[in-house]
């Protein structure tokens, strides 16, 4: 288990890199957008492009919520069974949940691969869509990694 919880913050440092990238070009990009609009330019790209870094900060957020036990709690859970076990059936309901998501964001990603078309600044509309269900796959990453340590460290 420690070469478990060696990767598990090996990915939260590479997360909470990703979220001050994404972050510093999101209020770079706000900004440019801004100015640009003063000096009656308008840059097309700058909005959809924004709009992508949002839903990958979205991801990453989760991600490092799950890691630090900050995320949502079935709180049903913990009135029908021992409190020992909550965390663990909570952690494996979410996982078992994100890779349902999963399925249904890679279905909507093969649609778009097959039917999509080149949308922002040369991109095929299928790389944009695809950032939903490498979100999810992260997700229940985190939250399996998460439940093997907590299942270590109770026993």
């Amino acid at each position: 288990m420690d070469l478990l919880k060696k990767i598990d913050c090996y990915f939260e440092s590479i997360l909470k890199w990703g979220v001050v990238i994404v972050f510093s070009l999101m209020c770079l990009l706000s900004m440019v957008a801004i100015i640009s609009r003063w000096f009656q330019m308008s840059l097309l790209w700058i909005d959809p492009v924004i709009r992508h870094l949002i839903l990958i900060i979205c991801f990453l957020g989760c991600s490092l919520a799950i890691g630090e036990n900050k995320n949502i709690k079935i709180e049903l859970l913990s009135k029908k069974i021992k409190s020992k076990y909550v965390s663990i059936l909570s952690k494996l309901i979410c996982s078992v949940t994100c890779f349902i998501l999963f399925k249904g964001a890679y279905e909507f990603f093969q649609t778009e691969m097959k039917y999509g078309r080149v949308e922002l600044l040369g991109l095929h509309s299928s790389a944009l869509v695809s950032i939903v269900p490498i979100g999810f796959l992260f997700l229940a990453f985190r939250y399996l990694t998460t439940l093997f340590i907590s299942s270590e460290e109770s026993q």
